[in-house]
């Protein structure tokens, strides 16, 4: 796993941590950690990159098909 930042906000949330995860076990590990550690709430967003976004609606595109047919 890979720390990236750590945010104070300005909102609903207090802070917001970014890191690279290998799957949702590990992601989900972190948050229980923080959970154990004083958070009283936490979330655990999964994010694909744009460029790679793309590559997938590109692809979607070429096959002429969706998920929603």
């Amino acid at each position: 796993m890979k720390w990236l930042a750590h945010y104070a906000l300005l909102g609903q949330w207090d802070f917001m941590d970014i890191y690279e995860a290998p799957d949702e076990e590990t992601a989900a590990i972190v948050s229980l950690m923080s959970r154990a550690h004083g958070a009283h709430q936490v979330e655990s967003w999964t994010a694909i990159p744009n460029n790679r976004l793309m590559e997938i609606a590109d692809a979607i595109e070429a096959t002429g098909s969706s998920k929603t047919e």
